[in-house]
């Protein structure tokens, strides 16, 4: 807070200035309009940052470490809660689920909860520090073709950009060849069958729809992922947000422990450097130094 008083020219180029800040203590009474209508507004987020409403439990750490370029046990559990959450709604049926599929952008997932199992327990106010942009979820349709292009973009910048592009799936596994030029790095993807008895992975056909759950933000073609606004069909709303999902599906069992699964792998990652007559000599005498034999790799980045 302060008083800040500038003057320009009529050319608008500053001239003169002066100003000093106010200094606010308890001497300067709160102004109770103001407070009233802050009132007004904090009472519904009120429950929001209370951080005594335990919701569940996890007797593992729940990492969003580097989620956005790395496949995370907690960006798993999210999306996997968002697959379970469907499926308990599917009533009267024969197949297990009919939207096998969830992705969730990283950029969504802004914390980390340090849970063990000496400390489980997962409060709400933990939770909306991981979600907290009330995000509505909305079921949509895609063409495998589009659902290709979706992954690709997924690792278009290897995790480099400061978006959060790179999705955490459940449903897929995904293989990439960081090595190919971007839009051509997937190598392999299997997604679950959906109108199935039980969740089986199978090859994912490009002339196939399937049935995908994803938040408002990424459906609207956000973090770059505008194939899922333009190819998208059949977008229909959950009226259900992010955070009430996950603790819906937390409250249903008496603990988690989310793992990484490699549902996201790269092929081609290492690979040997071919040695010249130098290489291998050089090779031979750290052999005989260590009595260990010697492999050179090197990183594709």
């Amino acid at each position: 807070m302060g008083k800040l008083l500038v003057s320009f020219d009529e050319n608008f180029r500053l001239t003169h200035y002066k100003g000093s800040p106010m200094f606010l203590d308890e001497s300067i009474a709160k102004d109770l309009v103001i407070t009233r209508l802050l009132e007004t507004y904090y009472a519904p987020l009120k429950r929001f940052h209370d951080d005594s409403e335990v919701i569940g439990q996890s007797v593992v750490y729940l990492s969003a470490d580097k989620v956005r370029d790395r496949e995370s046990n907690l960006g798993n559990f999210i999306a996997d809660a968002f697959v379970e959450f469907m499926a308990l709604k599917r009533q009267k049926s024969n197949s297990w689920t009919d939207i096998p599929i969830a992705l969730i952008n990283s950029g969504a997932i802004r914390k980390s909860i340090r849970t063990s199992r000496r400390k489980p327990n997962i409060t709400r106010m933990m939770m909306s520090e991981v979600l907290p942009f009330r995000q509505r979820v909305v079921s949509l349709t895609l063409p495998g073709n589009v659902l290709l292009e979706t992954l690709e973009h997924s690792i278009k910048s290897k995790g480099k950009s400061r978006g959060g592009e790179f999705l955490q799936i459940s449903g897929i596994r995904v293989a990439y060849d960081l090595s190919k030029p971007i839009g051509e790095r997937v190598v392999t993807a299997k997604v679950f069958c959906d109108l199935c008895s039980y969740p089986v992975y199978e090859h994912m056909n490009p002339n196939k729809p399937y049935n995908v759950l994803v938040n408002t933000f990424l459906a609207n073609g956000g973090d770059g992922h505008a194939t899922l606004k333009h190819k998208s069909l059949n977008l229909k709303p959950l009226y259900a947000y992010e955070l009430d999902i996950v603790r819906e599906v937390l409250q249903l069992h008496d603990y988690i422990r989310p793992e990484r699964e490699e549902r996201v792998t790269y092929v081609n990652r290492y690979q040997k450097l071919t040695c010249g007559v130098a290489c291998y000599h050089c090779s031979l005498l750290m052999m005989f130094v260590t009595g260990l034999p010697l492999i050179i790799y090197y990183q594709i980045e």
